[in-house]
């Protein structure tokens, strides 16, 4: 098992935030903090609340259903991939990501591409599973396979399965299966009517009908010229969350993180009801409950780290109640900074692979009472001299507002970015897929973890499962990683899905398949 090294960080650029309303209330009580010791690693930098409530009305569509379209006769049904790199990986680099007890590769195929998906400059992609079904989704498609992607069900463009105009720009997708209410949600931004569109499955199959709604994120007491950007999704027990990024469109600087909840038996149900909140922090993610039962008092999680420049704060709101009448607050913890600048060295080319600012790329948490997150920062790891990207995983006990881990993933000689991770119920531990690259490396889709029995600031892995055949001079890399919980028996097994290069300019994306065995 590797133990957390050093920190520093990256980010990229400057952004302006609004001051957010400041009010005292007190902290909720919360579900007890289990499957680890608690050790405070950062100090709680008080309990404001530093949100406001949004009083703009939804601009919204209801009512509405879309089903997949039926299966293309152009699809070529997939294969299972390989699951030894294709890339130059060397001896070295194998030495030093192999770890006996190591999150093991269950199988993997491959899913979608480039010139398949609209020839797109990434692919943002997503994955969820329920056990009979995966479903990826990248910017312009969606995909419905078997556990093996032999087997494709369903494969829909998302313009037309959203019912949007033809040519709209659908980016920022989300993906998620709900262990709770057994329902499917897609989450994505049509960025030419600057509307958020939902979908959610009537059963617990991804191939029936859906409830489509829309709604324009940007409130008009923060301005006239806004747009927003990137919406990010999470559930609790009893609520659904999208959050967006707001930018003025004139000056090109961020204006506030807008919040939407919806009650999850309305929506469900054909109805879009819920209450809006917005903060002067950048890029909130909401988390994911995947526990079974949800909390026992239903508590939305969300975390940002402030700014996506050098921070060195951890933000944590929580909203307690129903959609329509939240009692909200936030703790802020001190975290190593983040650092700045960077990117990912390749073989073959001069051209840095983009690794991204420091806002948080996934939430999760579970009933062991553990709040997870990922994020993209700089650190020099152990046994180097150089600073490279590391993917940082924090830990939130949220009983006590604890800040119980801040624990960078990194390996000498490696750049390591886009980690997206997901809790494992009633332990306490994670599952993680993200990327890597090195001078010997083309980028290479990992996994990583951290077991329940395994002390916090430890971590296991990463190990190489996919390799690219090429390099990646885009500019861009990745954005998302998906990944989803899936527990069979005592076991704790998640599905992840993330890019690869398979000749310079063209992505593809592979779905993987691991866990703690």
């Amino acid at each position: 098992m590797r133990r957390g090294t050093g920190p520093l960080g990256i980010g990229l650029g400057a952004i302006a935030a609004v001051a957010a309303v400041l009010l005292l209330l007190p902290l909720p009580v919360m579900a007890g903090l289990s499957g680890h010791a608690t050790a405070a690693v950062g100090g709680k930098a008080g309990a404001l609340n530093r949100v406001g409530h949004a009083t703009d009305g939804l601009v919204r569509t209801t009512g509405v259903t879309a089903t997949f379209g039926p299966i293309r006769t152009s699809e070529i049904v997939a294969a299972p991939s390989p699951a030894a790199p294709a890339g130059p990986s060397s001896a070295r680099l194998a030495t030093a990501f192999a770890h006996p007890t190591s999150p093991q590769l269950l199988g993997s195929f491959t899913g979608e591409n480039k010139t398949g998906a609209g020839s797109y400059v990434e692919p943002e992609t997503q994955v969820a599973m329920n056990g009979s079904y995966v479903v990826e989704v990248v910017d312009f498609e969606i995909r419905v396979t078997s556990s093996t992607g032999a087997t494709v069900y369903s494969h829909t463009d998302t313009r037309t399965f959203l019912g949007t105009g033809s040519t709209d720009a659908i980016f920022g997708n989300q993906l998620l299966f709900d262990l709770i209410g057994h329902r499917w949600y897609y989450v994505a931004m049509d960025q030419t009517t600057n509307h958020v569109y939902i979908a959610v499955s009537k059963t617990g199959s991804p191939l029936g009908t859906y409830w489509i709604y829309s709604y324009v994120p940007s409130l008009s007491f923060l301005g006239t010229t806004q747009a927003s950007y990137q919406p990010l999704l999470g559930i609790s027990g009893t609520k659904v969350t999208v959050s967006t990024d707001d930018y003025n469109t004139s000056t090109a600087t961020f204006v506030a993180s807008i919040m939407w909840f919806f009650d999850k038996h309305k929506i469900t149900t054909g109805t879009l009801s819920g209450s809006g909140y917005y903060t002067g922090d950048f890029a909130v993610r909401p988390a994911r409950d995947i526990s079974a039962n949800g909390t026992a008092k239903d508590i939305s999680y969300l975390v940002s780290t402030v700014t996506p420049s050098s921070s060195s704060t951890l933000t944590e709101f929580e909203f307690v109640g129903s959609a329509v009448s939240l009692t909200s607050s936030a703790v802020s913890y001190a975290i190593a900074s983040t650092g700045s600048g960077g990117g990912g060295v390749q073989p073959g080319t001069s051209s840095l692979l983009a690794t991204g600012d420091d806002r948080v790329l996934s939430a999760s948490w579970s009933n062991a009472g553990v709040l997870w997150l990922s994020f993209t920062v700089a650190c020099i790891p152990a046994g180097d001299a150089t600073s490279h990207a590391c993917v940082r995983v924090d830990a939130i006990g949220t009983a006590f507002n604890t800040l119980s881990q801040d624990t960078n993933t990194a390996v000498a000689g490696v750049d390591l970015e886009v980690g997206s991770l997901t809790a494992t119920p009633g332990g306490g531990g994670y599952l993680m897929v993200l990327s890597g690259t090195s001078p010997a490396m083309y980028p290479e889709i990992l996994v990583s973890g951290q077991n329940t029995s395994d002390p916090f600031s430890t971590y296991r892995g990463p190990i190489p499962v996919f390799s690219s055949s090429s390099y990646d001079t885009s500019g861009h890399w990745g954005t998302y990683s998906g990944i989803q919980i899936q527990v069979v028996g005592s076991k704790n097994t998640a599905w992840g899905a993330s890019e690869y290069e398979t000749t310079a300019g063209l992505w593809g994306t592979e779905v993987v398949h691991f866990a703690f065995y």
